[in-house]
């Protein structure tokens, strides 16, 4: 009873194929793929082995291998899928900026000339996250994606008419016009110092820089100010990504000086300076220019006066009147005789010093003797015997 039982069903399903391969023949010489796929999800469902048993597979193959392939919506050759979402780290819901802020981000990371021991791995997650940031990037790939999953988008969908759209392909030169496209240049090697433009150049002439160029702007002081300490605001006119254009605007930067700095003293902000699509932002540096004072010069922490005198006080006992850059005044008794070469120093009246703190150089006083235009015989005589 169990072998004619068997025998019964494997006749009823062997009478049930031969029936829809006949369906099948009909609806491909109609070219009704919808029905066709649906056919194909029956027989996918019957008994294979007595399929096999009754119908050479290769047979039945043949002639519809192709279609079948379409209904299994993979083909062999595209077997792997893909989250591009997942490759790109964003969520489904991310807004066209943080796919372009992704994709920038990790094609700086992979991009395979800038990883130069580990290139067969680089090129792979290149290409992926390229292909991630085609499909993202574009609202119609990304609606058959979001809708139909990788296979959908692969293998094509059918249009609002039913007729079949084309699957979506991606190649390794894709990768580099997705890259050139993005960051703006025909040749986005050349930015990074590459002299090949060749997909993956191998030759490194020049590595490049990791920030875009330091803008440097002087920050003009006067004596005054950098003995006493000053707060200044300065713009800066700089290149900036915005929404992934760049843009000019300016940035006012404040700067607290402190008393004693001197000429040539930095301050930095970082990363505060002009970006580009290829490189991160570059530093903004301001240098202390210190301006020309009338009655001072500056010689490291001390500084230097120069009084001028006439002859007779030089001779004799006289008073210095000296100012301050703090405005007070100072009167410095000179009871020696003074020579062109002499110089008084007088303690802890200079610039200040920030170590140790509190401390401070000196005022050193030079002398500028001012001798008569011309004696009268008398004058000259008298002279002569004081200076005997």
């Amino acid at each position: 009873d169990s072998v004619c039982r068997l025998r019964r069903r494997r006749k009823a399903e062997a009478d049930e194929n031969k029936e829809l391969i006949a369906r099948s023949e009909l609806l491909v010489e109609g070219n009704d793929l919808d029905k066709f796929d649906k056919l194909s999800r029956a027989l996918d469902r019957l008994d294979r082995a007595c399929f096999r048993f009754l119908f050479p597979i290769d047979r039945f193959l043949l002639p519809f291998g192709p279609l079948l392939a379409f209904a299994a919506g993979v083909s062999q050759k595209n077997s792997r899928t893909m989250d591009y979402y997942d490759l790109l780290q964003v969520p489904r819901g991310a807004t066209e900026q943080e796919i372009k802020k992704a994709y920038r981000k990790l094609a700086m990371k992979w991009h395979p000339d800038k990883n130069k021991d580990n290139v067969s791995e680089a090129q792979y997650h290149f290409q992926e996250i390229s292909e991630a940031y085609d499909v993202l990037s574009d609202p119609e790939r990304r609606a058959v994606f979001d809708q139909y999953g990788y296979d959908g988008l692969k293998n094509g969908v059918p249009d609002e008419n039913g007729d079949m759209r084309d699957g979506y392909a991606f190649n390794e030169r894709a990768s580099e016009e997705v890259f050139s496209k993005f960051f703006g240049t025909n040749n986005p090697f050349g930015d990074f110092g590459f002299g090949d433009t060749q997909p993956f150049a191998s030759s490194l002439r020049k590595k490049g820089p990791e920030k875009a160029p330091t803008i440097v702007q002087d920050l003009s002081c006067t004596l005054e100010e950098l003995f006493l300490g000053v707060t200044k605001s300065l713009s800066v006119q700089r290149k900036r990504l915005q929404n992934d254009e760049l843009v000019d605007e300016i940035k006012t930067f404040v700067i607290k000086i402190k008393p004693g700095w001197k000429a040539g003293t930095k301050i930095t902000f970082d990363r505060e300076g002009n970006e580009t699509r290829t490189q991160e932002a570059g530093d903004v540096v301001f240098q202390v220019v210190q301006l020309e004072h009338d009655l001072f010069k500056r010689d490291g922490a001390h500084l230097v006066f120069t009084a001028k005198i006439k002859l007779s006080e030089a001779l004799g006992d006289h008073c210095v009147e000296v100012p301050t850059l703090d405005g007070r005044k100072l009167a410095i008794s000179c009871n020696e005789v003074v020579s062109p070469t002499s110089e008084k120093v007088v303690k802890k009246e200079g610039m200040p010093i920030s170590n140790p703190a509190g401390e401070r150089g000196d005022l050193r006083i030079k002398f500028n003797i001012v001798f008569p235009r011309q004696l009268t015989t008398l004058q000259k005589m008298a002279l002569a015997k004081i200076l005997v």
